[in-house]
């Protein structure tokens, strides 16, 4: 019965584990462990050993509106969506630099029914610099971070481009606007539907229309540093398929300055980076489960040590049967003979 029980364990134990890895994020969880575990030991962390600012354009004035960002360890921080969980659970507490105080840097938003449609906002380009720490806060020991595209209103010539001002950077748009034709009779009947849509309703010469906003809420960007040839490379954003900023929406009757943008620069080899890419930013990895899995880990064990010890019971009593049966077939032997002895004396 103990040999039967514990087979049945092991083969469900097996099973689970089986099933586990093959449809579970389990051994994406297993990887990123190893992962961070390595990245910690060799002290790639060069995050700590560097100031970094960021420029936003177009600006008035090169040097004093570059915004420095601020280094922190506290997993709190982060604006990463879900990212803060796995953080936690695998105390992945490597330095990244961010900021809030952006005053200044963007164009006022207005989301009143008087003041639509305004269109799309102008594209917005940040640029990245750095320097050892111990050069300081200092913009004119800085250098700039390589591989950044193109600004595209820089490219497009329609604004006037400080001669001081760096023509690479990503864009970012402080707000975008989308329309929508809508089939509606009297005024609230066209403002509820448009509701609907997280719009406010206008009606325009051209008919009847929904218009709707998304605002500017974070930054997020990656970059990576080559020691050998002491240069830092963007490598894209944070978020989701590698987004750089992302979008909500904004409350009706509301002004908005874009003074406290949430921006966040990583390292690219960042643990809390490669757990996005690993669990496609879902930062999900099965974690409900280890309960499970623990379980069925203290039972494989126990079983497999009671599999073992029936299946030598078993050999154990067959040879002890064996034995004895040799032993009974001796005894007959002898008892035959004892019955029928041999006359050996010669004649």
């Amino acid at each position: 019965m103990a040999l039967f029980v514990s087979g049945i364990v092991i083969i469900v134990t097996l099973f689970f584990y089986i099933l586990m890895y093959s449809f579970t994020n389990f051994s994406s969880l297993d990887n990123l462990e190893e992962y961070s575990t390595e990245f910690t030991k060799n002290d790639k962390d060069i995050m700590s050993n560097v100031v970094l600012s960021a420029k936003i354009m177009p600006s008035y004035n090169f040097k004093e509106n570059a915004v420095w960002l601020e280094p922190t360890r506290d997993i709190s921080d982060t604006i990463i969506p879900g990212a803060e969980g796995i953080s936690e659970s695998l105390n992945l507490n490597n330095t990244f630099m961010r900021i809030e105080e952006t005053k200044n840097n963007f164009p006022k938003f207005k989301y009143t029914e008087d003041n639509i449609p305004v269109g799309n906002s102008i594209k917005l380009c940040i640029s990245l610099h750095w320097a050892h720490k111990e050069k300081g806060k200092n913009f004119d020991l800085t250098e700039r971070v390589q591989g950044l595209p193109k600004c595209g209103e820089a490219r497009s010539g329609k604004f006037i481009w400080n001669d001081d001002d760096p023509t690479h950077g990503v864009d970012v748009p402080a707000w975008t606007q989308h329309e929508t034709d809508v089939d509606c009779t009297d005024q609230e009947d066209c403002q509820s539907t448009c509701e609907g849509y997280d719009a406010l309703f206008l009606n325009a010469k051209r008919g009847k229309k929904c218009f709707g906003y998304k605002i500017l809420e974070s930054i997020c960007l990656t970059v990576e540093f080559d020691a050998v040839k002491n240069t830092f490379t963007y490598k894209g954003g944070c978020f989701e398929g590698g987004q750089h900023y992302q979008m909500t929406n904004p409350v009706k009757d509301q002004i908005y300055y874009f003074d406290k943008v949430k921006f966040e620069v990583r390292n690219y080899n960042d643990p809390v980076i490669k757990a996005g890419v690993m669990s496609n930013y879902s930062y999900s990895f099965g974690a409900s489960m280890n309960w499970l899995a623990y379980l069925l880990n203290f039972l494989f064990w126990v079983a497999l040590i009671v599999f073992i010890a029936a299946v030598g019971m078993i050999f154990y009593y067959k040879s002890q049967l064996q034995q004895s049966g040799n032993n009974n077939l001796v005894n007959k032997d002898n008892k035959e003979d004892n019955e029928n002895p041999i006359d050996n004396e010669d004649p």
